[in-house]
């Protein structure tokens, strides 16, 4: 990475774009093992051949402190800000998820042996999730129909909906007998930010 006249290494983590949660939010992200300074938001990522790979963006941080993992703007969305120079309009649904496989033992024992998908971890009061009947502990099992195990295959599908379209949901709780369909109804992702700021998150 180039910033500030100086040179910093790192190796790209995975050959795809992935979403991480930062600041309340989900952003997709090129992720890079590497340390990089504060400040640092705004260099570009550089391949061996002088190209740009992407524009740094943040780090994951414990307790202020760098774990060694930076997020880079992926080039195809620097190259649609260059073009339309207005900031994109992105649709959320107000949640935040873990995939299931990853929590303790002792949560994934709640729920019947078979299930597999996504822990919702942290719902945004008042937000689409939340309207729709969805809680902290709720598991997404399939989207539009299909199963779903990993975070990035239900946001990469949010992505791709406009600001009030939908999605199916089908979901399992801790109490239910059984599974149910939910939908629920997109917003443009600042107005998930708002209510954050005014409500706060379940």
């Amino acid at each position: 990475m180039y910033r500030h006249g100086t040179v910093t290494p790192g190796w790209v983590a995975r050959n795809e774009t992935t979403f991480e949660y930062v600041d309340e939010r989900y952003i997709e992200v090129l992720p890079v093992a590497g340390l990089s300074a504060r400040g640092a938001s705004g260099g570009a990522w550089v391949n061996e051949r002088g190209e740009v790979v992407g524009v740094q963006s943040s780090m994951m941080s414990l307790r202020e402190i760098p774990q060694g993992l930076l997020f880079a703007a992926p080039l195809h969305a620097v190259r649609d800000l260059l073009h339309s120079r207005t900031d994109a309009v992105a649709a959320d649904m107000g949640l935040a998820v873990e995939e299931l496989w990853e929590k303790p033992p002792e949560v994934i024992r709640e729920y019947p042996a078979s299930t597999r998908g996504l822990y919702v971890a942290a719902v945004v009061e008042d937000g689409p999730a939340a309207q729709a009947g969805l809680a902290v502990g709720s598991v997404i099992t399939a989207v539009e129909g299909r199963p779903v195990r990993f975070r990035d295959q239900l946001l990469r599908l949010m992505r791709t909906r406009p600001p009030g379209g939908t999605l199916r949901l089908t979901v399992i709780t801790r109490e239910a007998a059984g599974p149910r369909q939910v939908t629920v109804r997109l917003v443009p992702l600042k107005e998930v930010q708002q209510r954050t700021r005014e409500g706060g998150k379940k």
